[in-house]
């Protein structure tokens, strides 16, 4: 089996962030993992496009950036930022829904 083809991922990953932190959003839609529905933002950047699920976090930063429905979003530009968190006991590097990039970003000018 060759391991290649799981090096290109359609989610956001680390590396992503690292590399470009400036996405548009195309679409918010929900998603169904396993027993439990999710939102899923889908975001672009420079004719990449690749996915976020978005958690309780990320979902209350886009509330407060462009308030509650999915329509105000797509289109956008979303900037994202990596953070040390925890989970379940463990530490990680989160993905987070930069709220005062994007907001500068997407201000009418």
């Amino acid at each position: 089996m060759d391991m290649n083809k799981y090096l290109n991922s359609d989610y956001i990953k680390v590396e992503d962030v690292k590399e470009h932190n400036v996405w548009v959003c195309k679409e918010i839609a929900e998603t169904k993992f396993e027993e439990e529905t999710k939102l899923q933002i889908n975001l672009e950047h420079k004719g990449n496009c690749k996915s976020l699920t978005l958690n309780a976090t990320n979902t209350k930063r886009l509330i407060e950036i462009f308030g509650s429905d999915t329509k105000d979003v797509e289109g956008k530009i979303i900037v994202l930022k990596l953070v040390d968190t925890e989970f379940k006991g463990k530490e990680f590097i989160g993905i987070r829904i930069d709220v005062e990039e994007t907001k500068a970003s997407n201000k009418e000018k």
